[in-house]
């Protein structure tokens, strides 16, 4: 939230019964974040039962008419990613 800002909405796999599985109840079943540009960005974890490779299964799309709106997103999403 702090590149983009607005409201996040989290729901976890507990929440929607959505796994049997005791140790998935944390996870993230659906997040999004609404910023107050308009964008839109979505992220779930992956359940248990599926593949999951760190570092290998993430991707980032920012698309848009404005590429100074756009750049600067990118300029502080790189910033972040720096910091930790």
């Amino acid at each position: 939230m702090e590149v983009f800002g607005g409201e996040l909405t989290v729901s976890s796999f507990a929440e929607y019964d959505a796994s049997e599985d005791p140790a998935e109840a944390d996870k993230i079943l659906h997040a999004q974040l609404v910023p107050p540009s308009g964008l839109t960005l979505m992220a779930a974890d992956t359940p248990n039962s599926m593949s999951y490779t760190r570092g290998e299964n993430f991707s980032v799309s920012l698309s848009g008419e404005d590429e100074a709106e756009l750049r600067g997103y990118w300029d502080k999403l790189n910033a972040c990613q720096r910091e930790r």
